[in-house]
């Protein structure tokens, strides 16, 4: 039996790292529109980049890089996958 889980749209918005464990469960959520799932991995990608940006900078976090380069380009994927599809698809 599958779990029903809600999703808050607004979290998911807000700070999708804190909703989701990867991008793709914001590709397979059920709870969000085509357009909310987009805006999520926009500022899940947004934050990531930045704390990527403040590491360069010479504020870094210990181990934080590779796994953060790994997730740029997961959320790219994901990216992509939304961009292919049909304008009505949730």
């Amino acid at each position: 039996m599958s779990e029903i889980s809600y999703v808050n749209p607004q979290q998911a918005r807000n700070d999708p790292a804190a909703e989701f464990n990867n991008p793709q469960e914001i590709v397979a959520s059920k709870g969000l529109t085509r357009g909310q799932k987009l805006e999520a991995l926009k500022r899940w990608l947004f934050d990531v980049e930045r704390r990527l940006a403040s590491d360069a900078e010479g504020m870094v976090q210990p181990g934080h890089s590779a796994p953060d380069v790994q997730l740029v380009e997961e959320i790219k994927v994901a990216q992509e996958q939304l961009a292919g599809e049909p304008q009505g698809a949730a």
